[in-house]
């Protein structure tokens, strides 16, 4: 009762306070709109589109009095970055309205702290080792001839999108001044348009007889990131880029939903640089940590003989292990090639809850006798 975190008078009192957070079984993108004039929210009926790049899940959703919910339904890894765009009628709005993102009320900050010594670490020391012999090894008993991967920061979601329809790399053509004149003159399927001060991009689709125009701008995936900004798109100087294709195909264009409905620009730049991460649609999202999985070593399934050093640090974890009737069980795992002592440490809980902990040391040596 004189724990102060637990206000028991209160529950004993049914005069439970509520809480400062809501707890949600599923995770949840929220915000709000406000017009960049007047600060009044978007019409109801305006759709909100998101979409994970480096996880390549998109969701949609509809406003209400200028608030958004958006479950994110699946589960998804690591740090990532997710892009939002605004269309009313079928009609791309980002640039009159601002869109927030509600931040979490739950301040979870690092507070591990850290000093550098003189002193060497034995583990550290021997994870290096460890890590330089396994790679000499690899290499030299390799077979295969190293080769460079060549993917460009617009592969990830080019692939998602089933390919591009359109390919053009800037050096096979003369250097124009200005991307208007590029699309002008060398892409093809894109048009360029321009009433009073506006600016357009369209892109169309050539059947065998007839001709498809989309209706609004496109996507833009510059430098792997989504964009809907037209304006920033014909601000790039052609001679910083190195590719530019598109997707201007029905049937892939039907397979993202309003995302894609009026085609998809990629822009590749020289130095992979070019888009602003910080933004008004694209925001940071932290999803879990994928599981670990054990990497554990049988040398009876191998069916030929490895000549790398077995220089592992951890031999064998097992998490949910349990004992028989008797309250034992068997262990069996493989050593490495490090000779000496290792330690078995054993952490658990009884059959009537209590926790328990012990370890042992073991001696590993060489074996002459094995084959």
């Amino acid at each position: 009762q004189k724990w102060q975190r637990t206000k028991w008078n209160a529950i004993l009192k049914n005069q439970i306070p509520s809480l400062l957070f809501p707890f949600q079984s599923s995770v949840t993108l929220t915000g709000h709109i406000t017009s960049k004039t007047s600060g009044l929210p978007p019409p109801d009926s305006t759709v909100i589109i998101s979409f994970l790049q480096k996880n390549t899940i998109g969701y949609e959703a509809y406003t209400k009095n200028g608030k958004f919910t958006i479950p994110l339904i699946f589960d998804f890894w690591g740090d990532d970055q997710i892009f939002c765009t605004l269309q009313h009628k079928s009609k791309n709005i980002d640039s009159d309205y601002d869109i927030f993102i509600v931040k979490d009320s739950i301040n979870i900050q690092d507070r591990w702290s850290s000093s550098e010594t003189t002193k060497t670490s034995a583990y550290g020391e021997f994870a290096f080792n460890q890590q330089i012999i396994t790679k000499s090894y690899s290499f030299f008993g390799s077979t295969q001839n190293a080769s460079v991967s060549d993917q460009g920061p617009n592969s990830i979601l080019e692939e998602e999108f089933l390919g591009a329809d359109a390919s053009i790399k800037i050096a096979d053509y003369l250097l124009f001044p200005t991307m208007e004149d590029l699309l002008r003159e060398v892409v093809p399927f894109v048009q360029f348009q321009k009433k009073g001060s506006k600016k357009n991009i369209r892109m169309s689709f050539r059947y065998e007889k007839s001709v498809k125009t989309y209706g609004d701008d496109p996507l833009y995936i510059i430098d792997g990131f989504m964009s809907r900004n037209t304006l920033y798109f014909l601000s790039i100087k052609p001679e910083n880029l190195l590719t530019i294709k598109g997707i201007n195909n029905p049937n892939k264009l039907d397979q993202l939903g309003s995302l894609g409905e009026n085609g998809i620009i990629f822009l590749e730049s020289k130095k992979g640089n070019l888009f602003p991460i910080v933004g008004n649609n694209i925001f940071p999202i932290a999803g879990q940590s994928r599981a670990v999985n054990f990497f554990e070593t049988d040398y009876i399934k191998t069916t030929k003989s490895q000549r790398v050093p077995d220089l592992r640090s951890n031999y064998y974890w097992a998490p949910a292990l349990k004992t028989g009737k008797s309250g034992s069980t068997d262990v069996t795992f493989f050593a490495g090639d490090d000779t000496g002592s290792i330690i078995v440490q054993v952490e658990g809980l009884t059959k009537g809850g209590i926790p328990f902990r012990t370890e042992k040391t073991i001696n590993v040596e060489y074996n002459p006798t094995r084959k």
